[in-house]
């Protein structure tokens, strides 16, 4: 997985430390580190919050309204 992260920040020009990703489970966390990118992990998907905690993400949330929290300050703080 972390290759092919590298692939699409390649393709689409994006920076790593601009980029996050969402997902569910341990390989998502694992894959994200490997390719420097920040992960939020979320507990409603494959894997139980405790299982995510363990790997240590970036976020860890429960609620979907949290994600537009974690993008709306990491937007305010690129515009500084």
């Amino acid at each position: 997985k972390a290759e092919v992260i590298r692939r699409v920040l390649r393709h689409n020009g994006l920076d790593a430390r601009e980029t996050f990703y969402i997902g569910d489970e341990g390989r998502d966390i694992k894959a994200a580190k490997r390719a420097g990118i920040r992960i939020v992990a979320v507990d409603w998907g494959y894997s139980s919050h405790e299982a995510l905690e363990r790997l240590s993400p970036d976020y860890l949330v429960s609620q979907q309204s949290k994600l537009v929290e974690i993008f709306s300050k990491a937007q305010k703080h690129q515009l500084l």
